[in-house]
């Protein structure tokens, strides 16, 4: 945890004006105390990119954060009045010398056009524009034609995108470059006066909110916002001061959503993974923890303000009361829901189970129930409205409901501490991590020691996913993909034959339904990667080190029995199996039905459950 310390030419200044106010111990504890803003003279500009932060204070330009491409490296400027700082850390300002660019030089962007009075710059991710006398000039990359300016009449606001420039020009929109999910189409709305563009874009004026583009977290959602005085717009996350307060939604897993109490906020500014605005008490950054070691061998913290007290937490449901979009595009989530059993089961408000290491929980009707060993708390279900879905890990469970996705029990690993989600679908909990398929996107969170939350870009179209002990795969146009651990081939996916449902559990192999039977691959030491001859299998579920599946001739297991987790009770018309460490469990005409590991009451199953 930590705030901002700035880079050392900056620092020693720093430290300069502060000695009037402060001895030597107070300005350590000044520099160490989490929860203090970095305090300046009188910040006029303030802008983010990935990782760092820039503003103008007195006329000068400061910068702290990372380092990578030398955009610390102020060059020595006076009377700056304009800022932007470029998401890939090029930063521009404007001052008495006309405009400076310092810090990444790659696709041109250093390469200044001669500029009459320039009075605006605006830098993208890998180009740039600027307004002067003679209008708008952008330069850097153009692979989408990004600096190429249209005809524009007289320009108010001017901002540089991912890829895509925009502009007011006459009180109208217009944008021109890559059209990303809709970022050359804004919606129409009169009056606009504030201008901001990501990867996604948004445009204010005091009377209301429009934005446009890529929507994967709902970052493009507009709130119903009046008397907005300034907006802020990050890789994947949106924050906008309104009625005096900040607020934020979109993608939340670096903590930028999580407001700190701030007085009189008047600027914004939001990187990918942390935002900042200027009050009454300084500059205030909140988000990404990560640190980084300046010359002096110091933690230099980007973003600052992490973990305040009783930090504002963000719901799209609560604020739009509105009914959350679809985002996939020709199937929505019920089109496939329909092929994968648990999930049908928790749409319908019917039953479904899972089982974790020495814990199960049970939806039936829209209430959770857990029982078994509850020394992490993962039976102790919180509140939640209408659940949908309950996934089981080794010691912790996660609910899908209307607040979200919802987790307790154990968070050594931060497994418990579930994203910001805008539409979610299905959630799978396994060792220590998490994943989540949220609308048209796969997230995991928690340990990543193996690098099972390090979800591949490629995935398409994912409408399943699941998360094992040390790695995690999911399920999409193209097939089944693993990622993670492989130390037992588990991520060495076999031929399949069109994949309808899979299933890792908390071991180290996984299974699918095709159209062949059940398929499995991974650890073997006990034959749970071998498959038993199914008739027309629906079904399947992977523990420890065993396996069952549910076909027509009702639930069979097979590998490790050494609790009996292999010896199927009799049962009434089977609808589902569930499997977990050294134990075994279906729900079945009677109700739910466990077999296997009978230590710390995990299979016993309770009275009248």
């Amino acid at each position: 945890m930590g705030f901002q310390i700035w880079n050392k030419n900056v620092r020693e200044q720093m430290i300069k004006r502060l000695r009037k106010r402060l001895s030597k111990q107070s300005l350590l504890l000044f520099f160490f105390i989490a929860f203090t803003p970095v305090s300046f003279g009188e910040v006029s500009h303030v802008s983010a990119g990935n990782n760092y932060t820039c503003v103008i204070d007195d006329g000068a330009v400061e910068c702290g954060g990372e380092n990578t491409v030398g955009q610390l490296d102020v060059p020595l400027l006076s009377g700056a009045r304009e800022l932007s700082a470029g998401a890939r850390g090029t930063v521009c300002a404007i001052s008495d010398a006309g405009l400076s660019c310092w810090g990444r030089q790659s696709d041109g962007l250093l390469d200044i056009p001669k500029l009459v009075n320039p009075v605006k710059v605006s830098v993208g991710s890998r180009h740039a524009c600027a307004l002067d006398d003679d209008g708008v000039r952008c330069w850097g990359l153009n692979d989408y034609g990004q600096v190429n300016v249209p005809n524009l009449g007289n320009v108010t606001a001017l901002a540089a995108g991912d890829d895509f420039t925009c502009a007011l020009s006459g009180g109208s929109l217009q944008c021109w470059g890559a059209d990303h999910d809709g970022t050359l189409d804004p919606p129409a709305f009169k009056g606009l006066e504030i201008l901001r563009l990501s990867t996604h874009a948004c445009a204010a004026s005091r009377e209301g909110l429009i934005c446009w583009g890529p929507n994967d977290f709902g970052e493009s959602i507009a709130p119903p916002f009046t008397e907005i005085s300034d907006i802020g717009v990050g890789g994947l996350h949106t924050c906008a001061i309104t009625s005096g307060k900040v607020k934020c939604w979109g993608f939340g897993n670096q903590d930028q959503l999580l407001v700190p109490d701030i007085k009189n906020p008047r600027m914004l500014a939001l990187g990918s993974g942390h935002s900042c605005a200027v009050g009454d008490d300084g500059l205030v950054c909140w988000g990404r923890k990560r640190s980084y070691l300046n010359d002096d061998d110091e933690m230099a913290f980007v973003g600052g303000m992490v973990e305040p007290d009783r930090p504002e937490t963000v719901s799209l449901y609560d604020y739009f009361k509105r009914p959350r979009p679809v985002l996939i595009e020709e199937k929505g989530p019920l089109d496939y829901v329909e092929d994968l059993p648990v999930l049908r089961a928790a749409t319908q408000s019917g039953v479904v189970i899972s089982t974790g290491s020495t814990h199960s929980c049970h939806l039936k009707t829209g209430v959770v129930e857990c029982f078994g060993d509850n020394d992490a708390g993962q039976t102790a279900v919180p509140v939640l409205t209408n659940p949908r879905q309950v996934s089981t890990g080794f010691d912790f469970s996660c609910a899908i409901a209307d607040e979200g996705v919802v987790c307790w029990g154990d968070n050594s690993r931060n497994q418990a501490s579930a994203p910001f989600t805008i539409n979610p679908i299905q959630i799978a909990t396994g060792g220590r991590h998490a994943c989540l398929l949220d609308g048209a996107t796969v997230d995991c969170w928690g340990w990543n020691f193996n690098g099972q939350t390090d979800v591949p870009p490629t995935l398409r179209n994912p409408r399943q996913v699941t998360a094992g002990l040390y790695h995690s795969c999911a399920l999409d146009d193209d097939g089944v993909h693993c990622w993670g651990s492989n130390a037992y081939g588990q991520t060495d996916v076999p031929e399949l034959l069109n994949p309808k449902y899979l299933s890792s559990g908390l071991g180290n192999h996984n299974c699918v339904v095709d159209d062949t039977g059940v398929v499995c691959w991974g650890d073997d030491e006990h034959g749970q990667a071998q498959a038993l001859p199914l008739v027309r299998p629906t079904d399947v579920s992977v523990g420890y080190e065993h396996t069952c599946a549910l076909d027509d001739s009702g639930v069979q297991c097979w590998g490790k029995n050494s609790q009996g987790q292999l010896d199927v009770p009799v049962l009434d018309n089977p609808k589902q199996v569930s499997v977990g460490g050294n134990y075994s469990c279906a729900e079945d005409a009677t109700g739910l039905v466990c077999w296997g590991y009978m230590g710390l009451e995990a299979v016993q199953v309770p009275e009248n459950f």
